[in-house]
């Protein structure tokens, strides 16, 4: 599989298409026959993963730093202990959970695990992670999504933005 897919040969990495053709084979089901990874269900299944890995490993301080006054660039050994104590699923996870949320059908199991992330302070606990992976742009768009998704099952639930504002402050989603 090497001259097809990056990533294989590193238990850590992300394995990867090399080629977009490759990708354009295993998301057209009338190609790939048994291979066939993409829609809606391929959506939840990493969506559900990727909650599940947000509720069980996102914690305060991930990294252990000493101190929160100090910006990301003043933290001499950051990389180093992002690798240590960021997983590869919960890096994952942490960047593309609402992707696949957004990409799934509304599903109560799906909903229960989303207030679990931004129903407590498991919210701030991903947004120091994607700070520290430096992906803390991607929350509005995530976040955002997110509302989207829970209005589409649940109405009532729009309260979560105003929710996520008075922990984040206005103006985020």
């Amino acid at each position: 599989m090497a001259p097809l897919l990056s990533g294989i040969s590193d238990r850590g990495s992300v394995v990867r298409p090399l080629h977009a053709s490759f990708y354009d084979f295993l998301t057209d089901h009338t190609r790939s026959g048994v291979y066939f990874i993409g829609g809606p269900s391929m959506h939840r299944l990493l969506a559900f993963a990727s909650l599940h890995t947000l509720c069980n490993d996102l914690k305060f301080n991930i990294c252990g730093l000493e101190s929160s006054y100090f910006t990301n660039a003043e933290v001499v050994d950051l990389q180093e202990r992002v690798n240590t104590n960021i997983s590869c699923n919960l890096s994952y996870s942490c960047q593309n959970w609402a992707h696949h949320l957004q990409r799934t059908g509304f599903d109560t199991t799906l909903v229960a695990l989303v207030k679990d992330i931004v129903g407590c302070e498991k919210l701030l606990f991903w947004l120091e992670a994607l700070s520290l992976l430096n992906g803390l742009g991607y929350a509005t768009d995530a976040l955002s999504s997110v509302v989207t998704w829970l209005q589409v099952g649940e109405p009532c639930w729009c309260l979560m933005s105003s929710n996520v504002n008075s922990t984040l402050g206005p103006g985020w989603i």
